[in-house]
């Protein structure tokens, strides 16, 4: 399962309403300006994602564009949501993670001491 809040404002928010899918990235610190350009920037005014430049592919089970730069994104399933004030909160099913290799131990799992998240 995966959460995410979306504020009513932004043009990912009506997409989520509309389509049922979402997906969550988990950015490091690496990428920080392109973090910044996507978050303030609407795809309603630009194709903000042409723009930066990332590598796009398909959602495995979501069905929307992927951010393949990202280390971890995970496609996410709206079961249901919570208007608990500001922003809405979305809970999904995570229907697929993308990963880089790198990130993967031994066991097969994501080792997420290896990633250097991003701090807002």
């Amino acid at each position: 399962m995966v959460m995410v809040g979306v504020v009513p404002s932004r043009h990912s928010y009506g997409l989520i309403k509309e389509t049922g899918v979402f997906i969550a990235i988990l950015v490091p610190s690496s990428m920080r300006d392109a973090w910044n350009h996507l978050g303030f920037h609407s795809e309603r005014d630009e194709d903000k994602l042409a723009k930066l430049g990332p590598g796009l592919g398909e959602a495995t089970k979501a069905g929307t564009p992927s951010l393949l730069d990202i280390p971890v994104s995970i496609e996410g399933i709206v079961i249901g949501d919570a208007i608990s004030g500001f922003p809405e909160m979305f809970v999904g099913m995570a229907g697929h993670v993308h990963t880089d290799a790198c990130l993967v131990g031994p066991s097969g799992l994501i080792d997420w001491t290896r990633i250097d998240f991003l701090e807002l």
